[in-house]
């Protein structure tokens, strides 16, 4: 059997792209501190979120049965302070966080019902975005994702009530 060239240099390549995948890490070339900017692990896992939802985020659409008012309850008590609102600001020490947390009202617009589903479910690792799964069942969830297709609807009481909310008169904690 007969090795060529360039069998040889692709396994060799690929060889070294594991043996560097493996120890990389571990030399700690690249800045994980939250004040670095933006680098290559940026692009790298967002690039990797946005593909992981074809194969871990749920098909379909929001089912009939998920309610929106009762998402907009547990969005104020589990969201807002991070997220904030159409006309209310997330509390101040959320926008330290790195990545920042997005208004998803806006930036989840071409993500499926499934996608948003899938990430308040299980959350994402190294952002800050908690996994909500526990404490909460599936109907919840989509009741969460019916609300946030409706955010930018929303009218002024609710902007007041978040606002109240966000300000600690109403701040009891996420209770059912």
């Amino acid at each position: 059997m007969k090795f060529s060239f360039w069998k040889g240099f692709l396994v060799g390549g690929l060889s070294l792209l594991i043996f560097a995948g493996l120890v990389v890490p571990y030399i700690g070339p690249f800045n994980m501190a939250a004040t670095a900017g933006k680098g290559i692990l940026d692009w790298w896992g967002n690039t990797n979120l946005m593909h992981s939802f074809k194969w871990y985020a749920p098909d379909g659409r929001i089912p009939s049965t998920a309610s929106a008012s009762q998402g907009q309850h547990h969005f104020k008590e589990m969201c807002l302070r991070c997220h904030g609102a159409p006309g209310v600001a997330p509390k101040d020490w959320s926008q330290n966080m790195l990545p920042k947390p997005p208004p998803v009202w806006t930036s989840t617009k071409t993500w499926s019902d499934g996608d948003i589903f899938y990430v308040i479910k299980n959350g994402i690792k190294m952002t800050g975005m908690p996994s909500w799964k526990e404490g909460h069942t599936d109907k919840e969830i989509w009741g969460i994702v019916a609300f946030i297709r409706e955010m930018e609807k929303l009218d002024e009481e609710t902007k007041k009530e978040f606002q109240s909310y966000l300000n600690g008169q109403k701040n009891q904690g996420h209770q059912h």
